[in-house]
C-alpha cells in the first residue's frame, strides 16, 4: 500500500499501490485512512504488546528459552576454547612460516589465513552471545520494572514528538498487513526485551537499534474496539 492525499492535502489515507499508480487492481485491498490505521497500531501495541502483564508473559518465554540455550551454550565452552587455541596457534604458524621464508604470500596462503581467522570471530561471537545473556539483569520481570517501562514508552509513542513514535513504531512494528476487514500486526519480542534492559534509551528519548519479529500472525479489527 502506499500513502496518497485528497482534498487538498487534508486528508492523507493508504490504497493499493497498483490501483494508484496504473488505476486498476484485482485486489479487494479497502483503502484507509492513516489517522485510523496509525491508531489501530498504536491501540494494539499498547493493548496486546506493552501492557506489563502482557509484557511478562512475553518475555518470560523469550528469556527461558535464551537460558536454555546458555546452558547448551555452557557445555561447550571448554571446546569452544581448545578449538580457540587451536586456530590461534595455527595462525601463528602460518605467519611465522611467512615471515621465515619458508611460505609465500600466495591466494591459497591468505585463503587459509581468512579461514582461520573466520573461525575465531564466529567463536569470538558465539562467548559473546553468552556474555550478553548472562548481564540480564535477574529482576528484569520485575512488576514495577514492568510498569515503569510501560507507562514510559506508551506515554511516549503518544506524547508530542512524532519522530519519537514513528521511530519506535517501526523499530516495534515490522509489517503491518491490511486484509479485508482486518488488520495483522507482525513484529519482534526481541525488539522489546531490547527496550526493557536497556531503559536509558526510552527515558531519555534515544531509539536503540532492535531485531524485529515479535508477532507473526495476530489479526485486529479494523472496527473500533469494544
Amino acid at each position: 500500500m502506499t500513502l496518497r492525499t485528497g482534498k487538498g492535502g487534508r486528508y492523507r489515507y493508504y490504497t493499493c499501490q497498483k490501483h494508484a499508480n496504473e488505476g486498476g487492481c484485482d485486489c479487494k485491498r479497502p483503502s484507509i485512512s492513516m489517522q485510523t490505521l496509525d491508531e489501530i497500531v498504536l491501540r494494539e501495541l499498547e493493548t496486546r504488546v506493552l501492557a506489563p502483564e502482557r509484557l511478562k508473559t512475553m518475555l518470560k518465554t523469550l528469556l527461558t528459552q535464551a537460558k536454555s540455550k546458555d546452558d547448551d551454550f555452557q557445555s561447550r565452552q571448554r571446546t569452544m576454547d581448545k578449538d580457540r587455541r587451536e586456530i590461534e596457534s595455527k595462525l601463528d604458524r602460518l605467519y611465522t612460516d611467512r615471515a621465515d621464508g619458508i611460505l609465500q604470500d600466495t591466494p591459497t596462503f591468505r585463503r587459509k589465513v581468512s579461514e582461520y581467522e573466520h573461525k575465531l570471530e564466529e567463536i569470538i561471537g558465539l562467548k559473546s552471545k553468552i556474555r550478553r545473556r548472562q548481564s540480564l539483569p535477574t529482576d528484569l520481570l520485575a512488576e514495577r520494572n514492568l510498569e515503569k517501562f510501560s507507562t514510559t514508552i506508551v506515554g511516549r509513542l503518544r506524547g508530542d514528538n512524532p519522530a519519537f513514535r514513528k521511530a519506535y513504531v517501526r523499530l516495534l512494528v515490522d509489517r503491518v498487513d491490511v486484509l479485508g476487514d482486518k488488520v495483522r500486526i507482525i513484529g519482534s519480542k526481541q525488539a522489546v526485551l531490547a527496550g526493557l534492559i536497556n531503559p536509558e534509551n526510552i527515558s531519555t528519548g534515544a531509539v536503540p537499534s532492535f531485531v524485529r519479529e515479535w508477532w507473526a500472525h495476530q489479526d485486529s479489527n479494523l472496527g473500533p474496539a469494544d
